[in-house]
């Protein structure tokens, strides 16, 4: 008896594609990599399509390999033309997110924050309700997510916002393997452009300050601090206090800079050793720039994009010789000099603050803390954008590609 040829067809797909008998198949709208004798189907990621090639590689007899073969980190991505994606495991089940993670629900809280940023700034600019936007205040429980696609929507109903969440930045926290590259994840920043709300940065000398003690060293206080009212800040370290630690401090080093990234806080070079540039051969000069950069890039994947030279010495050999852009200062704290905390904000509050100003202060000083515990609130209910130095250039259009140095907005090369 010979059986119709579309019969055959149908029994060979199902015998091969038996998991799907019953449900719309996925290799409707999928992406297909075809050979004489092999039809591969893959989601659309450059890694899909490379599996998919290597699944028919030298195969001489007619097959077609299940979309499902092809994986995605821990999961599949499965996909039908550019509108509709989703993950599923290996019993071709869609990817749940049953629980947060508290790593998961700080990201939430920075998105929450750029909202009301955004979009409600007569609340934002109150210390006092935006020092409340944090993971002990905010009910979780009045927060529903849904994934859709790569991306995690969130209903801050509560608040009345919602955000869409990349689950890139999301896989690590919530330690699923979904196989996107890894990445330093930085929280999303909102920069105003209303004139009533002008732009400052609050820059750290000769950090990072460790200790043994969780909790008791100056820079931690500062980032923690900082992190309370969504401020930014840049911090200018010295090489030798990262490097050549025993292997416990690597991990808290590792573990500090990073948290600090994520919460939107820069890293920029205060040179290797603490010598003054300008007294150095070109060779050396390069080397004590580029020494912290080396080291934040092979530790931590992270890529510094400016320098502080020491004293804020510089001359045109150490500018001939920069790979990065010289970051100097417009308000100097005078934090090194001054018993207390008091005198600080004294020191700072008595000059005339300008938009585009760089505010110099270190966080190895415990004055310098106690400065700030006044000196955040009151920036803030002043209505100031406290952004790292590289979100204010790119505030006002400056290239950082092409600056030599800068000692505020309205004052660079």
């Amino acid at each position: 008896m010979i059986f119709p040829m579309a019969l055959i067809l149908s029994l060979f797909l199902f015998f091969n594609n038996w998991h799907f008998f019953g449900v719309k198949s996925i290799h409707e709208d999928a992406h297909k990599y075809k050979t004489r004798h092999c039809l591969a189907f893959y989601p659309q990621t450059d890694e899909g399509k490379a599996y998919a090639k290597s699944l028919c590689k030298g195969v001489k007899d007619d097959t077609i390999y299940d979309y499902s073969l092809v994986p995605y980190g821990d999961y599949y991505l499965v996909s039908y033309g550019n509108d509709l994606k989703y993950f599923v495991d290996k019993d071709m089940r869609k990817m749940e997110i049953k629980e947060l993670t508290e790593d998961a629900k700080l990201i939430f809280i920075d998105y929450l924050r750029y909202e009301i940023k955004k979009n409600d700034p007569s609340n934002y600019y109150n210390s006092s309700y935006i020092s409340n936007i944090d993971i002990g205040h905010v009910d979780f429980d009045k927060i529903s997510y849904r994934l859709e696609g790569e991306e995690l929507k969130v209903d801050f109903t509560e608040y009345g916002y919602q955000s869409a969440i990349p689950l890139k930045y999301l896989q690590n926290a919530l330690n699923m393997n979904l196989g996107y590259p890894y990445e330093v994840y930085r929280r999303p920043i909102y920069i105003s452009d209303v004139e009533e709300h002008p732009v400052l940065c609050l820059t750290f000398n000769d950090g990072p300050d460790f200790a043994y003690e969780k909790g008791v060293c100056t820079s931690e206080k500062i980032v923690d601090l900082l992190n309370r009212y969504d401020a930014c800040g840049t911090f200018y370290v010295l090489g030798r206090n990262l490097q050549n630690r025993e292997v416990w401090a690597d991990y808290q080093a590792y573990y500090f800079l990073t948290r600090a990234i994520n919460r939107g806080h820069e890293y920029g070079s205060f040179t290797q050793n603490r010598y003054d540039l300008t007294s150095l051969d070109k060779e050396k000069i390069s080397q004590e720039i580029m020494g912290p950069a080396d080291y934040a890039r092979s530790f931590l994947d992270y890529e510094m994009k400016t320098y502080r030279p020491i004293g804020g010495e510089f001359d045109e050999q150490v500018l001939a010789q920069q790979p990065l852009p010289a970051i100097l200062w417009s308000i100097d704290s005078l934090d090194w000099m001054y018993d207390s905390g008091q005198e600080v904000y004294d020191e700072i509050m008595g000059i005339r603050i300008d938009p585009g100003d760089i505010i110099v202060m270190h966080d190895i000083y415990e004055e310098s803390y106690d400065a700030l515990v006044k000196l955040l609130p009151a920036l803030i209910d002043q209505g100031y954008q406290l952004l790292s130095v590289t979100d204010m250039l790119n505030a006002y259009g400056i290239d950082i590609a092409t600056l030599k140095y800068c000692y505020h907005a309205g004052y660079y090369e």
